[in-house]
């Protein structure tokens, strides 16, 4: 059920906002920045903004986490079960339920589960945008590092 708001005896309608993207992207900073510039233009433009999410590690759970940090309403479309079965369901039902749908995505990322989600979004005929943030930089290299903290390597 979409949530309807009254403002100053106005309804309005809550916009349903879909941001999935890449599990390889949990807890990367750059990704987190991304997510909450979305969120920052979307309850600009927006009286009342609800996010829609797959409850996935990575974008998913990030994005829950600050839309929830910023008291919105978030409506999570969990699988049935292990297997790309269920997550093909779960998926479909995220793209039904949106207004929009923005996917973050890790170009190296080894599975593509959020952009098939957009595909269906399209399809329906939602609005989509894509960001990429790539994987986090490579750890250096043991002389590199004990450098940096000091000590001989």
């Amino acid at each position: 059920m979409t949530p309807i708001v009254s403002i100053a005896g106005h309804e309005h309608r809550a916009w349903r906002l879909a941001i999935v993207g890449s599990r390889s992207l949990d807890g990367h900073p750059d990704a987190l920045r991304v997510i909450r510039s979305v969120l920052d233009a979307h309850q600009a433009r927006h009286v009342a903004l609800v996010v829609v999410s797959g409850g996935a590690v990575g974008i998913d759970r990030m994005a829950a986490a600050e839309a929830r940090r910023r008291s919105l309403q978030v409506v999570e479309h969990l699988p049935a079960g292990a297997g790309w079965r269920h997550y093909r369901e779960r998926n479909e039902r995220i793209a039904r339920d949106c207004d929009e749908l923005v996917r973050i995505a890790d170009p190296g990322s080894r599975t593509f589960g959020s952009g098939w989600t957009r595909d269906r979004a399209r399809e329906l005929g939602r609005p989509t945008t894509e960001y990429t943030v790539t994987g986090r930089p490579p750890a250096p290299c043991a002389p590199a590092a004990a450098a940096l903290r000091g000590n001989d390597a």
